[in-house]
């Protein structure tokens, strides 16, 4: 095992470097061709020009021989026969002519469709290497190590945009079944309702007093409503934040889906929150892991340490996230977490980062 741990990032960093040699190699052939495109592109119009000329002159004097009378080879000759020569050399110089003309146009051509052949396999071999070269940047860009992105991007995102308004009649009191039941189908810490029928898992809640909604106030949260009255709450928006904020994990990872089940006890929180924020909050400190840690409400705490691309560390929470100030929060064992069942008050410690 340790050999295979010692031996796999050589593995992985030799095949991103010859990737990134193959990705090189592709540019320089690009680069290549596009030079040799270039210099084909201003040879081509001299040479079928001088090609031409030549033919030209080739031909002309093939029509200058022709039309040149042949030496007598004696004096005396008729003038029937000088005549036919004249004749025939001005015809054949006629015809001469004709071809003259005839081939130049050919030659012209000839050359132009020449020149046409070697810009276009010019082009279709840089369309090719474009597309090779596209082929392994893609493949050099998926080998590369990909960077967390940051959740900054979820910053200031409206409820609206998330999961909509709530419909008309429908309160947060008739998600709160629904609610817990999704707390302990995603948390097995002390009952795993994942691998659970539905019928263990209501007699749980019953057994445990945390359903129904009555119950679960009257045994658990009477005494955290009582004292947010006490500092001056009002009594609804106490007893809603009192009963919610313990459940804030389903509402975070059903903010995060966009789940619209529970829509109505999302915007209640939100609004208790924000009818008793009245003054700017002091240095508070709250348990990383462990029962109603950080990571429980949202796991994007995990990473808080964890630079994103642009090398900040930081985080956009979706869910309601509790921090203490209180002395009796700290020992000389660690971080306590404080706990309240009735009027009972108990601080617990968590073995976790603070």
């Amino acid at each position: 095992q340790q050999d295979s741990c010692q031996h796999a990032p050589r593995n992985e960093a030799q095949n991103q470097e010859d990737l990134e040699r193959k990705y090189r190699e592709v540019l320089q052939s690009l680069q290549q061709m596009l030079l040799q495109a270039q210099g084909s592109e201003k040879a081509a119009q001299p040479e079928p020009k001088i090609q031409i000329m030549e033919e030209e002159n080739t031909k002309q004097e093939r029509v200058k021989a022709k039309a040149e009378p042949a030496p007598e080879k004696t004096r005396t000759g008729s003038k029937s026969e000088s005549a036919n020569k004249t004749g025939t050399g001005g015809g054949e110089r006629t015809k001469a002519g004709g071809e003259d003309s005839a081939g130049g146009e050919e030659c012209e051509a000839g050359a132009s469709a020449a020149e046409e052949v070697t810009l276009e396999s010019m082009r279709e071999k840089l369309r090719l290497a474009q597309s090779e070269v596209k082929t392994w940047t893609r493949s050099l860009l998926d080998a590369l190590p990909k960077p967390d992105a940051t959740s900054r991007t979820s910053y200031l995102r409206t409820l609206r945009e998330q999961i909509g308004s709530v419909p008309a009649g429908q309160r947060w009191e008739d998600e709160f079944e629904h609610l817990v039941k999704e707390y302990y189908m995603a948390n097995n810490k002390e009952f795993d309702g994942a691998r659970s029928t539905p019928a263990e898992l209501q007699e749980f809640l019953h057994v445990k007093g945390y359903y129904p909604l009555e119950e679960f106030e009257k045994r658990y949260r009477q005494g955290s409503i009582k004292a947010l009255v006490a500092r001056g709450w009002a009594p609804e928006t106490a007893r809603t934040f009192g009963v919610l904020s313990v459940w804030s994990a389903p509402i975070a990872r059903a903010l995060k889906r966009k789940d619209r089940r529970l829509v109505a006890s999302t915007y209640a929180l939100c609004q208790a929150l924000q009818s008793e924020s009245k003054q700017v909050p002091p240095r508070l400190y709250r348990h990383l892991h462990g029962t109603f840690g950080c990571v429980e409400v949202d796991s994007e705490w995990e990473k808080l340490e964890v630079p994103d691309g642009s090398g900040l560390c930081c985080l956009t929470c979706s869910g309601l996230t509790f921090g203490d100030c209180d002395p009796r929060n700290f020992s000389e064992h660690g971080y306590k977490r404080r706990y309240q069942e009735g009027d009972n008050v108990m601080y617990m410690l968590e073995d976790s980062d603070v």
